[in-house]
């Protein structure tokens, strides 16, 4: 495009804004939905929380049955089931993912894995199992650096029509 005047100018830099958005946001939800699941997954693996112990019969069963002794873990199929998914986003519209347990079921419990994850975050006093957070946490942390990604979401657009002012 052949830039004459401010208007041009203008026009020029609306028009790339447009065109690099959508793949910037895409690419870098896609990135920050996964990174979120990779990091309830370290927080598990770790047991980074200070969550109660487990229940001591219930640990001597794990270990009995050849499982993982570490909390929230036993086999792995829960941790497994996270997935993330993208909600909108079309037509303009704002693009959200959502990262959850997947809706498939738990074979030992018969809850979907997104339940057993709710019993997991909040507890359940009625079978005497406590809270223990573990996508809570997460969220805040990721709250917490929300100025630093986007601030990089903001430097990728730039950069990128920068370089298609430059080069186009």
């Amino acid at each position: 495009m052949k830039i004459n005047s401010g208007r041009d100018f203008t026009n020029a830099i609306l028009s790339a804004f447009k065109e690099a958005w959508p793949a910037i946001v895409q690419q870098e939800g896609d990135r920050l939905s996964q990174e979120f699941i990779d990091r309830v997954k370290q927080v598990i693996d770790q047991q980074e929380q200070s969550w109660p112990p487990l229940n001591p019969r219930y640990l001597a069963r794990k270990i009995r049955r050849g499982r993982d002794p570490r909390m929230l873990v036993s086999a792995g199929a829960y941790k497994e089931s996270f997935e993330k998914s993208r909600i909108g986003g079309n037509n303009g519209d704002v693009t959200t993912w959502r990262m959850a347990p997947s809706s498939s079921r738990h074979q030992e419990s018969g809850l979907t894995f997104a339940q057993l994850g709710m019993v997991h975050e909040y507890g359940s006093p009625a079978r005497r199992i406590p809270p223990r957070p573990h996508w809570r946490p997460v969220l805040q942390e990721f709250e917490g650096k929300k100025a630093e990604i986007e601030t990089q979401l903001l430097n990728k657009v730039v950069s990128q029509v920068h370089s298609r002012l430059v080069v186009g």
